[in-house]
């Protein structure tokens, strides 16, 4: 009788034991996340709106969920867990709801700034936000928001500007950001107006969107502020003419 191979019997055995831990191990995750993904939905019911479950991917140890919204159907809800934080017992979800929630009002905050800025010329206000946040609910108003958040807004501005009007522009930009320090008197908090100058009489690059904004290259001048709220300074990140 030929002896069986002990090695090659090992080896097997061994392999045999690994792709069962492989697949108890895919289960347990399996679990895991669906468990996850259960608590994540029972966080939204803070906000007065229904969520539905579309998908979830791993990143690293944490999760990014993402949810529809019958409030907003246009909109993709993303819900971040962090497991070190859900270990340590610490609130572990964020979620980007509040960005859809304040839109409207922070358009309108976009255009009391800029309309304070150029109130005698044409201008166009685009907003981002695009954090994800755990503070907020139902009950929470846009000036909450914007005290602890801040804001990201672009303009494009139809001004015919020589480079001492930028210059002068910068200025007037710093001193509102300035002004509007009693309203964001948070650490988190930053405000950041950039302005596109295009001549007074062109209709302008056409972008509907502020993810479009990257994209636009034939505007006459730039500028470019910063404030950081917390140290209270203002930077000047980008001031140019465009020739």
């Amino acid at each position: 009788m030929k002896k069986p191979n002990i090695a090659l019997t090992v080896i097997l055995s061994m392999i045999l034991l690994f792709l069962v831990a492989m697949i108890a191990l895919q289960g347990f995750a399996g679990l895991f996340n669906e468990s996850v993904v259960n608590r994540a939905a029972a966080y939204l019911t803070k906000y007065d709106d229904n969520f539905t479950y579309i998908e979830h991917e791993t990143q690293g140890k944490n999760l990014l969920i993402y949810f529809s919204s019958e409030k907003y159907p246009d909109y993709t809800v993303m819900v971040s867990y962090i497991r070190t934080y859900d270990e340590a017992g610490m609130d572990c979800f964020r979620d980007s709801y509040a960005n859809r929630m304040f839109e409207e009002e922070a358009l309108e905050n976009g255009d009391r700034l800029i309309g304070t800025l150029y109130p005698d010329e044409r201008y166009e206000v685009y907003i981002s936000q695009t954090g994800v946040y755990d503070g907020y609910d139902r009950n929470t108003t846009y000036e909450q928001f914007y005290h602890d958040e801040g804001g990201w807004f672009e303009a494009i501005v139809y001004k015919d500007i020589t480079e001492e009007e930028l210059e002068n522009d910068a200025r007037r930009i710093e001193e509102l950001m300035r002004l509007e320090d009693d309203s964001m008197d948070s650490r988190d908090a930053s405000l950041c107006i950039i302005v596109y100058y295009y001549p007074a009489d062109s209709e302008g690059p056409g972008v509907e969107c502020y993810s479009d904004l990257a994209h636009i290259k034939d505007y006459t001048a730039i500028l470019k502020l910063y404030y950081d709220d917390p140290k209270h300074e203002c930077r000047l990140e980008k001031i140019e003419m465009n020739n």
